[in-house]
């Protein structure tokens, strides 16, 4: 009987060592990278979006959109050797032609944002940066933190950024703020 006892008190150890382990591991793994290109975001297929070096790579595939497969193969073929100076090159991982992603935008002439917190990847012709919608906050309050101001028709530019009809939004709503106001 007592040896029972001690493996049951044992059997219950090893389940609850193993629990904390599996808690640790799920909690310790990142959310998936997104990425948003001109306010529409981009859906993988097989592989996702990886950090290497402190840089986003994205699955080559997923850029199509913007290239044609031939400037795609091109510009991967470029940015893969080593005489191109980007810190992170273009590079195969799990068989899929990755790019890193601002060299990519930057090349392109577009501006690229990485917000950490939500673990996204803004990707748009003009200058911008992403305001997260905090509790009390309007179009008005938004446009005053950023231009200093709230008409000549930045509240507008505002809502044609983010393809809004209304002027209703969600807290922890992602914003796109335009930096060129003219």
């Amino acid at each position: 009987m007592k040896i029972v006892k001690k493996l049951i008190a044992l059997s219950v150890v090893v389940v609850s060592t193993l629990g904390m382990f599996t808690s640790a591991t799920l909690s310790s793994q990142s959310p998936e990278i997104r990425l948003i290109i001109e306010g529409e975001e981009v859906e993988f297929d097989g592989q996702r979006p990886v950090i290497i070096s402190d840089r986003v790579l994205v699955p080559a595939n997923s850029l199509g959109g913007i290239l044609e497969p031939e400037a795609m193969d091109y510009l991967f073929t470029r940015m893969s050797g080593e005489h191109v100076g980007f810190d992170v090159p273009a590079q195969t991982v799990n068989e899929v032609p990755m790019m890193p992603i601002r060299a990519f935008a930057e090349w392109a002439g577009m501006y690229i944002v990485w917000n950490e917190d939500i673990r996204t990847v803004f990707i748009k012709e003009g200058p911008f940066r992403v305001h997260i919608v905090s509790e009390g906050q309007t179009l008005y309050s938004i446009a005053v933190l950023h231009y200093g101001f709230g008409g000549g028709g930045v509240i507008e530019k505002i809502m044609h950024a983010n393809n809004m009809n209304t002027t209703s939004m969600f807290i922890g709503s992602m914003l796109i703020i335009p930096l060129d106001t003219d």
